[in-house]
């Protein structure tokens, strides 16, 4: 085998892996963003159009993938081709690679706004996780368009797990206080488990993308297979948290009894209105800017 086979072989490789994979998460993402048009019409606009842009956005990333992986595979399978193949693959990177940041930033800027209500509108902490997740933006596009260092990536993926475990700790550490009421209970606990297990996963994801590209031979892209994925799978987190809530409110209604607190939370289920008390130091867990 030549050396030009073993190079291109070398390197879409992973981009075939990365796509496959890709391609798993991005149909579990269109089931959940057509599950969640079905069930949450009265969302407000702003929160129907996040989910069509993340949802497009990584539909158009998987896309770009796939005409890589083509490109790689068919169009450069010819030995007068290796040449060619070789020389545009960081330019065709680009793209994907600048739709992964803008994903993860912007449901990093999903998940703050959460941080916000939950903790009573604490300023310094959404701005520390503000910052961390712009950090993680500009280093990311600043390594895709300018071919990364290691520091540049270095800082970038410490920024994104260090934002990813600051805002799972945050929403577990804000809803720990048990309310006496039993449906509120069921509720805090399903979302804190919610947030322990995307927090966890989206960390670990980072995490491992990070070792794969200080340990991996560069040349193999072999970080490539989890780093496209992560940007499905933080769409994906975003999506089931959304849709989780219709299932989270039946449970609380059904459990509910008269509670003995002084303060509200009300929410639409089914385009009825119920309303709930809770301890005073629980925000509300739906809040007003996903509904009408």
């Amino acid at each position: 085998m030549s050396d030009e086979v073993k190079t291109l072989i070398e390197i879409a490789l992973p981009v075939y892996l990365a796509t496959s994979v890709c391609a798993i998460l991005v149909a579990v993402t269109i089931a959940q963003g057509t599950s969640y048009y079905r069930n949450y019409d009265g969302d407000s606009k702003i929160i129907k159009y996040f989910v069509l842009s993340i949802v497009i956005l990584s539909i158009v990333q998987v896309g770009d993938l796939f005409y890589n992986t083509y490109f790689e595979l068919i169009t450069c399978r010819l030995p007068h081709n290796y040449k060619k193949s070789n020389a545009g693959i960081l330019i065709r990177i680009i793209p994907p690679s600048i739709i992964h940041y803008g994903l993860t930033f912007l449901t990093q800027c999903f998940y703050t706004l959460r941080v916000w209500f939950v903790s009573g509108h604490k300023t310094w902490l959404t701005g520390i996780i503000i910052v961390l997740s712009i950090l993680q933006l500009g280093t990311g596009i600043a390594a895709t368009a300018y071919v990364g260092t290691l520091i540049t990536q270095g800082i970038n993926s410490t920024s994104t797990i260090l934002c990813d475990a600051l805002i799972s700790g945050s929403l577990v550490y804000f809803l720990r206080e048990k309310p006496l009421n039993r449906s509120m209970r069921i509720g805090i606990g399903k979302i804190t488990i919610y947030s322990i297990n995307i927090g966890l996963i989206t960390v670990a994801v980072s995490t491992i993308t990070l070792i794969t590209w200080l340990a991996a031979p560069h040349p193999q892209l072999t970080w490539e297979i989890f780093y496209y994925p992560a940007a499905q799978v933080y769409v994906n987190s975003v999506l089931v948290s959304l849709n989780a809530r219709k299932e989270i409110r039946a449970q609380m209604i059904k459990n509910y009894s008269r509670p003995q607190s002084s303060m509200f939370m009300s929410f639409n289920v089914d385009s009825k209105s119920y309303t709930l008390r809770f301890s005073k130091n629980v925000m509300p867990l739906f809040n007003p800017i996903y509904e009408n």
